[in-house]
């Protein structure tokens, strides 16, 4: 991590600069399991959500419900079974401070859960997020739905 480039955002966006600082301290203390309980809490959250869905009986018709209710909160494509995220604020804000990680940080998987939460409440099944790959142009996930 580059020291003047948290600092940077510390000045900028103290916002930005909480998550961030929050996310590496997370790894830092709590590794794995910092992923799983984020995980897991960005689920309820997606789950819990009072947004304006119906329930629809296909991946494809669940995920244009979720594009139409949060609009440009929700930035990426479906290609199959893979959710593929090529602007993600996490990543821009990990890359703008500085950090390099060959693995998604706590924050991305609490979006991980958030998606799969919306998922599985919109689609009424079990639904899973595992990462495929995380690297600097995108981060696919591939959606794993229990039937």
């Amino acid at each position: 991590m580059d020291g003047n480039s948290l600092t940077s955002i510390a000045k900028e966006n103290p916002s930005e600069f909480v998550l961030l600082a929050v996310s590496l301290s997370l790894k830092n203390t709590w590794g794995p399991t910092a992923n799983v309980a984020l995980y897991s809490s960005g689920k309820e959250l997606g789950k819990s959500l009072n947004l304006d869905i119906r329930n629809v009986g296909s991946l494809e018709e669940a995920f244009s419900e979720i594009e139409k209710a949060l609009n440009n909160a929700w930035k990426g494509r479906l290609d199959g079974d893979k959710l593929i995220f090529e602007e993600c604020v996490l990543r821009e804000l990990y890359r703008r401070g500085g950090v390099q990680s060959s693995e998604p940080l706590p924050t991305c998987y609490f979006h991980m859960g958030f998606c799969a939460g919306m998922l599985e409440k919109i689609l009424g099944k079990k639904v899973n997020l595992k990462v495929l790959s995380k690297g600097p142009l995108s981060c696919v996930e591939q959606i794993i739905i229990e039937e």
